[in-house]
């Protein structure tokens, strides 16, 4: 089809075919002509993802960006729909001019402007920004427009510290999805200066308590400090990656009632048998890192993504034991996990009554080994 007789099509017709269309292809079609600059352009504008390539070679993109934005920002601005500004996205590498040693500096001279198209952005829907605590201490004026919006559906905040924490707990929007994670950097110190949280005077997620279905939080341990018995009945889809942290399955229960679909990486403490009957009654898919996690009742869907290996040591017997013991609490209908001997030999031993479909994922590292499909047909055979 001629170019010319796309631009003929239904309005309707034509802004599906863009939706489909990669938002930095539609500003090429944009500048073909003008009929296509403005059906394109609202597309073009529509995702917009802020990384270390726009100050690539010294230039600074941003800054054109956000100057073409505010020439006409009641034409342009309303078109932003996702905002996404990685983590890298104002790191510079500079040198110590003494010594000679190279260390990561942050310049945040174009993120200043940015603050204004921020703050017009009203129809601003999916918002991701990563280090955002060194971020908004850089610009506290970009911190103020994200607390104005109030359409932001999809929330995602990366390194979040105490200065997170105030923006999280000003913020006007309602979202319903959220994804958090508290600053953990290799410099212990630093990590402690920007997570000096303070019961009562610190706040994490307690202002989406109506809104809030999907929850994805890492190394949000503080939370239990901070939320104290706060609930958030709305959640059905939780995913909690604790670190090095031990997760305290009793709080997450109590604080999210009604999940059906859970993720834990992380290694639980054993509960009271009251607290097992009240967890989760209504859980129906469970994911786990690792195979200490003690969740004692039935699960129609589990999903073990880890491998078990041999049980000759103390580590690889250790894991059998606690995959076997939850695999027997919950008792899937459902079960995917990593192919290996032992694996079928665990599913054998507990779930021969109740297990119907069975999925298994060869990992690329022994695919081409001893592990090859020919194996797998051996041991499915035993």
């Amino acid at each position: 089809m001629p170019a010319s007789d796309l631009l003929q099509l239904n309005l309707d017709i034509l802004t599906g075919i863009l939706a489909e269309m990669k938002a930095k292809d539609a500003m090429p079609l944009a500048h073909t002509c003008r009929a296509a600059y403005r059906v394109a352009l609202p597309r073009a504008l529509s995702e917009i993802t802020i990384d270390r390539n726009w100050q690539k070679d010294g230039k600074d993109r941003l800054g054109v960006f956000n100057t073409y934005m505010l020439e006409r920002p009641n034409n342009r601005i309303p078109h932003l729909k996702s905002l996404t500004i990685e983590g890298d996205a104002f790191v510079m590498a500079a040198s110590d001019p003494a010594t000679g040693e190279t260390y990561v500096d942050f310049n945040f001279t174009s993120a200043v402007t940015l603050s204004p198209v921020v703050q017009r952005a009203s129809q601003l829907r999916k918002l991701h920004i990563g280090g955002c605590e060194f971020l908004f201490k850089g610009v506290p004026e970009l911190a103020k427009a994200i607390v104005s919006l109030t359409s932001i559906v999809d929330l995602s905040m990366s390194h979040v510290g105490t200065i997170t924490s105030g923006v999280l707990s000003k913020m006007r929007s309602r979202p319903c999805i959220v994804e958090c994670s508290i600053i953990c950097l290799a410099d212990k110190d630093e990590t402690r200066r920007n997570t000096q949280f303070v019961q009562r005077r610190h706040h994490l997620l307690h202002n989406f308590t109506a809104s809030l279905q999907v929850l994805k939080l890492e190394n949000a341990d503080v939370l239990r400090l901070l939320e104290g018995n706060t609930v958030w009945p709305h959640i059905y889809d939780l995913s909690v990656n604790a670190g090095n942290v031990i997760v305290d399955l009793a709080y997450f229960g109590k604080a999210f009632p009604n999940v059906r679909r859970l993720s834990i990486n992380g290694v639980s403490m054993p509960l009271e048998p009251a607290q097992d009957a009240a967890l989760w009654p209504k859980l129906e898919r469970l994911t786990v890192y690792m195979a200490r996690v003690h969740i004692r009742r039935r699960v129609r869907s589990v999903n073990l993504c880890f491998l078990l290996g041999p049980t000759t040591n103390f580590r690889g017997a250790r894991c059998y034991m606690d995959t076997a013991s939850l695999l027997s609490a919950t008792e899937p209908v459902i079960l995917d996990a990593f192919g290996s001997p032992q694996l079928f030999q665990c599913a054998a031993s507990c779930l021969t009554t109740v297990l119907k479909f069975l999925r298994v994922y060869i990992p690329s590292a022994l695919a081409g080994g001893a592990h090859n499909a020919l194996s797998l047909e051996k041991w499915i055979v035993r």
